[in-house]
């Protein structure tokens, strides 16, 4: 079998590598401008009121979306695609492992007054299973049926839906398509795409 040779780089002077970063730089800063401006856009995103009947099922029963927040101001719900009698998606398992502080249930995140949980459709006991052979401690519920995925406009694969709570009221703020999960590996990319962000004055 013959190998393919690696392509690197071109060789250049010091002077041309100088030049040809610096304009790299410029492209940068316009893109770094831009994504400060979409940042905005996503917490100035209007939100739209989700129901209060019970959407999720756990070990201990059926959970409502209120309930999900833990107490909290914000809720990101990982849509991680686990069928009944199915496996777990590998990809949904790499950007889980890539996260971190699996072992703590992100407690970073709950820092800044927010919950990441995890649904799938999956029962809860293939859930828990999952759960206790990888070490994970993170909230992961049961879909009751497809009218949490209907109301989040998730399809297929994964997806990040965002919430925010007024009371007892719960309003769907934002959510990140599978195509654009890729751009969000630490607490902080997943805080940018919150209305409040790390801010709860109020």
């Amino acid at each position: 079998m013959t190998k393919t040779a690696v392509q690197l780089p071109e060789i250049v002077d010091a002077a041309s590598w100088r030049d040809a970063r610096r304009s790299v730089s410029e492209a940068e800063a316009v893109f770094l401008r831009s994504r400060h401006a979409l940042r905005e856009r996503w917490r100035g995103l209007p939100m739209t009121p989700m129901s209060s009947e019970p959407m999720f099922e756990g070990t201990d029963g059926n959970s409502r979306l209120i309930d999900v927040f833990e107490g909290r101001r914000q809720l990101m719900i990982y849509h991680f695609w686990f069928e009944r009698g199915g496996t777990p998606c590998d990809g949904c398992s790499m950007w889980t492992k890539d996260l971190g502080d699996l072992g703590g249930g992100f407690a970073h995140l709950h820092d800044k007054q927010t919950t990441l949980a995890y649904v799938s459709r999956a029962t809860p006991d293939e859930i828990v299973a999952v759960k206790a052979d990888r070490d994970w401690r993170m909230p992961w519920y049961s879909l009751v049926d497809e009218g949490f995925n209907e109301a989040t406009g998730y399809e297929d694969w994964a997806q990040i839906s965002i919430f925010v709570r007024k009371g007892d009221a719960v309003y769907l703020t934002n959510t990140v398509p599978f195509d654009d999960l890729v751009t969000i590996g630490n607490h902080w990319t997943l805080l940018e795409r919150t209305p409040l962000g790390g801010s709860f004055e109020g």
